[in-house]
């Protein structure tokens, strides 16, 4: 990062520290200043550090080890927070895992990543027991029990070798696990992102990536030690946990922790938390925008937002004058970092676009050649960071994706936009083969993979379709065997028992076959035109009354 000092530009350095240092430094300058709040709870960064030692030292003595490879699929509370950075201190690797995976999907995001270890909320061990097909592989099973629930549940572990309550590990001491040695370049986390003509990427991050993301947010956004940053989306994605978390961390500012996004309930809490900033992604903006009341709400706190994908500029004008709240906004992946910054002091005609180039990255918009296109031509975005560590290392056990993607230190998005004169980032359309529903990344790949294996089903084609929130929705062309009838309601409830929510279709369309080129590539571009075109009157399961909701917690 730049920042001026007596008129003359001067780079920020990148830090090349671990999480436990940084943890440690913040506790001593903050030791009483609330870091997290979470519902009645305020938590303080002194707490979090010792607290997060007794976690590690729980994990140690339990037999986790260094390089160890830890799956976590809670929901958001702030155990999901210690164990992040009990992770960090002892040197393993967390796999923060969506708790809306269920089946073939979860069991290979377990397998895949090599976890040895599940840490796993009660309310998620029955589907986690029916999606893994190789249960006495993983080393043990540390299960977090809420206390209006514990003991409840007769038998908590579901047949599970060993299970360890989640509770015990905190009754350890509170020293810092230093004889475990760790780098800034050591691996941090493991997360999945949607495939393109293939499965799930597992992308290797390392310590370092993390806390350079706080510091980039920081600077490009100006975050301060008075914020507090709200968020409400999972801990699982990215920017819950970079974009909110460790941005509010480096800032030594307050992060306030919600369990999930409520459209009549978001606005409430802004208010009464008093948060200063707050992200929204997609469909999620439309909600806010719609649910405020200018009488119950007007009082808020809140300076600026971040809101990917940006809105138009007439929108933008409508937003800022009616809440009085700054927006920024971003280019980033889950790979990398913001490559691409629109910050709160850039000028309001280019809030359309992802912003300008930080000082983290080189960023450029080439042809098919990888050659440089002038500015307003369209082309694939690539970037090359400007330091080691931070960004993704690799996709873990895909050698020949990570080589795919990366080229001559270049890393090649697969995103499609331009650059204008002035230097400003424009997103136009993904080049590569997924699907943004909702603020989930869907596969298309392991959609139609996990459709195909169903009995009565030859072939499937999964593709985006426009949603009336923004971003997609689902559209399934599915080739049935010869002979065979299936109702497309049979299929949809099919899908809710086989996928997450997020991933059932909401259109459907049985076709005979499916359109080929000559060496049987499947042409997408049809099938989306045909989609686009007869929207209409496709059969479409909102029309019919099928709801698709998150499965609820078990009782």
């Amino acid at each position: 990062m730049v920042i001026k000092k007596g008129g003359v530009l001067v780079r920020f350095p990148i830090i090349n520290k671990t999480i436990r240092q940084i943890l440690a430094e913040k506790a001593s300058e903050n030791s009483d200043k609330t870091l997290l709040k979470y519902y009645d709870k305020n938590i303080s960064y002194g707490f979090i550090d010792q607290h997060t030692n007794k976690v590690a030292q729980g994990l140690l003595k339990n037999g986790v080890k260094k390089g160890d490879h830890i799956a976590i699929i809670l929901p958001n509370c702030p155990e999901y927070l210690y164990l992040i950075f009990a992770i960090a201190k002892i040197g393993a690797v967390g796999v923060p895992i969506n708790t809306a995976a269920k089946g073939e999907l979860l069991n290979y995001y377990i397998e895949q990543s090599d976890s040895k270890w599940i840490i796993v909320h009660q309310d998620f061990t029955e589907s986690l027991q029916k999606s893994l097909e190789n249960i006495n592989r993983i080393n043990g099973y540390i299960v977090l029990e809420e206390e209006t629930k514990r003991n409840v549940h007769s038998d908590s572990s579901c047949g599970f070798k060993k299970v360890i309550p989640y509770q015990s590990l905190e009754e350890h001491s509170c020293s810092d696990p230093v004889k475990v040695h760790v780098n800034p370049t050591d691996d941090f986390l493991i997360m999945y992102t949607s495939g393109t003509t293939g499965r799930s990427k597992g992308v290797v991050l390392p310590q370092a990536h993390s806390i350079n993301f706080g510091q980039n947010a920081v600077k490009n956004y100006g975050y301060n030690e008075s914020d507090i940053m709200y968020t409400c989306l999972p801990l699982f994605h990215s920017n819950a946990l970079f974009a909110s978390f460790f941005s509010a961390f480096m800032a030594n500012g307050t992060v306030v922790l919600s369990s999930r996004f409520s459209a009549s309930k978001f606005w409430d809490e802004i208010v009464a938390t008093g948060a200063t900033q707050f992200n929204s992604l997609g469909a999620m903006t439309n909600f806010i925008i719609k649910t405020f009341d200018e009488k119950r709400h007007s009082k808020h706190c809140v300076r600026q937002c971040m809101i990917v994908p940006s809105l138009s500029t007439e929108m933008a004008h409508f937003f800022e004058k009616r809440f009085k709240i700054k927006i920024t906004s971003l280019f980033a992946m889950t790979e990398n970092f913001p490559i691409t910054v629109y910050g709160p002091t850039d000028p309001i005609e280019k809030i359309e676009s992802a912003g300008k180039a930080t000082e983290y990255a080189t960023v450029r918009v080439v042809d098919a050649n990888g050659s440089l296109l002038p500015p307003g031509k369209v082309g694939e975005i690539i970037y090359r960071p400007i330091d080691n560590g931070i960004m993704m290392s690799c996709y873990y056990k895909m050698p020949k994706e990570t080589i795919k993607t990366v080229a001559d230190g270049w890393y090649y998005t697969g995103d499609l936009g331009f650059m204008d004169k002035d230097g400003y980032l424009y997103f136009v359309d993904r080049k590569k083969e997924a699907i943004r529903r909702r603020g989930e990344n869907i596969s298309a790949y392991e959609l139609e993979m996990i459709l195909s294996k169903h009995e009565k089903i030859i072939e499937v084609a999964a593709i985006p379709v426009p949603s009336e929130f923004s971003e997609d929705e689902v559209m399934v062309y599915v080739v049935l065997k010869d002979g065979i009838e299936m109702k497309p309601e049979d299929l949809i409830y099919y899908c809710k028992e086989v996928m997450p929510y997020y991933m059932v279709p909401r259109y459907v369309e049985f076709v005979g076959k499916l359109p080929k080129t000559p060496t049987e590539k499947i042409e997408k571009y049809k099938l989306i035109s045909y989609g686009k075109e007869n929207i209409d009157v496709i059969w479409d399961r909102e029309k019919h009354g099928i709801e698709i909701k998150r499965d609820p917690p078990s009782q």
